[in-house]
């Protein structure tokens, strides 16, 4: 029996440091992808994250030998970056390439790896998904009726769906859409359902409830709270909760999807007192933020806004505020 244990725990050893060796390498990417971000960083530190990362990749080698889906990623990376030359007008494709090997890489580190390192900060992505929200909430209050805003909401649904389908049926169309969405795209989601068509049958589905009130709290913490989850939670998460989320990304989401819900039901009840719209807002946000914890299988960009919209109704209802 003792020779068994020590056996395993000889044969874990390895494992557990190829483990954390991946995990090093996924947080240098990260950090490779997140200067590329920036224009005004000067190539030299650029250059110099990537022999970094060139050195990281050939301790490696070795190691990784017995993966072999680890080992291809290695490989792959160092013909990457075997073509890099410190030029600004390379970043956007070396960027691209390093994207793919990061979801690669963490498809690889074990699914219930408390320590599995979050997706590289998408700056773009975050706006545009914020701006998307600002978008809608202006057409909801001040632009559009809520018979109109059903329509215009639902056109952009079935653009959205028209677009997957056209996706799965020709190769060729979902290059080109996933070429133009590229700054805000995952790798990922060149074979599965695109956040911004989940996003968009959301918010058609927002429109049907036939409340403004029940519409705009959930925009709103959507639009906000779950990005600033995503930035503030990779930049400063250091509490791990499940599903690669952390308790400061967490907090960070119901904090300020509160402040944005309540700002949205404050244009759109005006009659309210604080107190309502801050409860109304907190517990639609603290559902979301529910929601983006534990969705998994469920794109967040579906399961945010319906929980929201579920938290919304009831505390309207506790203070029997009319919908």
């Amino acid at each position: 029996e003792i020779l068994l244990v020590t056996g395993v725990q000889t044969c874990a050893l390895p494992i557990f440091a190829l483990q954390q060796g991946s995990r090093a390498l996924a947080e240098e990417i990260a950090a490779l992808i997140e200067s590329l971000d920036f224009d005004a960083l000067v190539p030299e530190v650029v250059h110099a994250q990537v022999e970094s990362l060139s050195r990281r990749l050939k301790s490696m080698t070795r190691r990784a030998a017995a993966d072999e889906d680890l080992t291809e990623l290695i490989e792959t990376l160092k013909a990457t970056l075997a073509e890099y030359t410190p030029d600004a007008n390379t970043w956007e494709a070396l960027r691209s390439d390093l994207t793919e090997a990061y979801e690669g890489l963490t498809s690889i580190l074990t699914a219930d790896d408390p320590e599995k390192p979050a997706r590289p900060i998408n700056y773009t992505r975050s706006v545009f998904h914020a701006g998307c929200g600002v978008v809608s909430l202006i057409l909801a209050l001040v632009l559009l009726p809520l018979h109109q805003l059903v329509w215009v909401a639902g056109a952009f649904a079935a653009w959205g769906w028209s677009a997957e389908i056209a996706r799965r049926v020709s190769p060729r169309a979902n290059a080109i859409l996933m070429r133009g969405f590229k700054h805000v795209a995952h790798p990922s989601e060149w074979n599965r359902v695109n956040s911004a068509t989940w996003y968009t049958s959301a918010l058609f589905g927002l429109t049907l409830t036939g409340s403004v009130s029940l519409m705009v709290v959930p925009v709103a913490v959507l639009a906000f709270g779950d990005p600033a989850a995503g930035i503030l939670g990779r930049k400063f998460g250091r509490t791990p909760l499940v599903n690669g989320r952390s308790l400061e990304g967490t907090s960070a989401f119901v904090l300020v999807g509160t402040l944005a819900g309540s700002v949205a039901l404050t244009l759109a009840r005006p009659e309210l007192g604080l107190l309502p719209v801050v409860v109304v807002s907190f517990v639609a946000g603290l559902c979301g933020a529910l929601a983006e914890l534990f969705s998994r299988s469920i794109d967040d960009n579906l399961s945010v806004p319906v929980a929201a919209l579920g938290g919304t109704f009831v505390a309207l209802q506790l203070f029997g505020i009319a919908l």
